[in-house]
């Protein structure tokens, strides 16, 4: 912390510049140096002369070999302009003049450490010239971001990033939530919140949808532990959408048979064990959506609503094809004559299926509630229209002419 030492004593216009002894018994040689070679700025102005060499002694008293972080050191700086801003024994001007003087000093250290980091990042080496699918990256693209850590620059492409995150994030074991630090995958160092910040801002920059994820990440202050327990249902839900929509079918098919079997009215399929498996879980990944929600969700309401959703839309389906999953022959006809034999037949999997989005039921604006469910949590009987009002008012002025008559 030399450099801070120097830019205090240059502000204060001092002829030599004086440091405390690594020996803290010496203590009284660091004030007779500063008596005996700063007596003209002493006179000039002893009061922030010596605030500012006490400070600087307290400084380093404080930061320990141990405890000589960035964090450590930026909270001792602030709890010296603390102790001087509220100490009764100085004047208003007097305080006022220090926190000028530790603001000039503040904006020259900053300055100087931001101008030693933009330094060190042109001077160092890019580790990598393609993204995580080695696509060559053209650093001057848009979408590049370099993050430099440890000594090294790294390129990544936002679209890496965001996928990285998102997986770091949303993982889950069990369906309980554990999140990962977000890590730098090519020397597997956590990434830390300055990096963090940087790529936050940089994808907002880039005017592309910010992952719900890293925002709900960046509000909890890069806190995993807050962000696993304030988000805990966001997770859940967002990890049922993932494991529905990225498993491969051949780990969803069984599932897929548990749910149809588990309904009242598609337990009634019988679906053939020779089923194009890729298919027909294709066809049940949003059946299998509203079911993993009914069961797992930690959202009361989604829970609730996605059970009535997954009958009402499994009875659509089975209403639809009550044959679907079996295996259908057809017999071949030559001319007129029918061909008893299985190998003169079409053989094939009835896997004819209703569109699952019903798009009757989409609304053209946000102002309006539609729920046609009467079991909804949201379906309140007691509520009036004011469409129905109107026809109420409507009936009353009916009422009134027919008195006139």
């Amino acid at each position: 912390m030399k450099t801070f030492y120097s830019i205090i004593q240059r502000n204060l216009n001092a002829t030599r510049y004086i440091f405390p002894n690594e020996d803290k018994r010496l203590i009284h040689e660091y004030y007779l140096s500063l008596y005996k070679h700063e007596e003209e700025i002493l006179n000039r102005n002893p009061f922030l002369v010596l605030t500012w060499y006490d400070a600087i002694f307290y400084f380093h008293l404080n930061c320990k070999p141990e405890q000589k972080t960035m964090a450590h050191r930026t909270k001792t700086k602030f709890e010296i302009l603390q102790g001087v801003t509220e100490n009764m024994f100085f004047s208003m001007a007097q305080k006022e003049e220090f926190f000028t003087s530790f603001s000039k000093v503040q904006k020259i250290y900053h300055a100087l450490a931001k101008f030693g980091r933009i330094c060190k990042i042109k001077l160092s080496e890019t580790q990598n010239e393609e993204d995580l699918y080695m696509t060559p990256i053209n650093k001057n693209d848009k979408n590049v971001i370099r993050i430099y850590q440890k000594g090294t620059n790294y390129l990544f492409v936002a679209k890496d990033l965001i996928n990285l995150i998102n997986k770091s994030l949303s993982n889950n074991v069990n369906y309980f939530c554990e999140a990962l630090q977000v890590k730098n995958p090519y020397t597997n160092l956590p990434f830390s919140k300055a990096i963090l910040c940087n790529i936050y801002f940089f994808i907002k920059m880039l005017g592309m949808p910010t992952p719900i994820l890293f925002h709900l990440f960046f509000v909890s202050g890069f806190d995993l532990n807050k962000f696993s327990i304030d988000n805990e249902c966001v997770l859940r839900d967002i990890f049922i959408y993932n494991y529905v929509h990225n498993t491969p079918a051949p780990f969803l098919y069984n599932a897929s048979i548990l749910m149809i079997y588990a309904n009242n009215h598609t337990q009634k399929w019988m679906i053939s064990d020779e089923v194009d498996k890729e298919e027909f879980v294709k066809i049940m990944r949003p059946y299998l959506y509203l079911h993993e929600l009914s069961k797992y969700s930690l959202n009361n309401d989604k829970r609730h609503i996605s059970s009535i959703e997954l009958n009402r839309s499994l009875k659509r389906f089975y209403d639809f094809n009550p044959f679907f999953g079996r295996k259908m022959v057809t017999p071949r006809r030559t001319g007129s004559v029918l061909l008893p034999s299985t190998s003169a037949a079409s053989i094939r999997t009835n896997l004819v299926h209703p569109l699952f989005h019903d798009k009757t039921t989409h609304t053209h604006t946000h102002t309006a509630w539609q729920c046609d469910d009467d079991d909804s949590p949201f379906n309140n009987h007691n509520h009036v229209s004011h469409n129905e009002e109107d026809d109420d008012d409507d009936d009353d002025d009916d009422d009134d002419d027919d008195d006139i008559e």
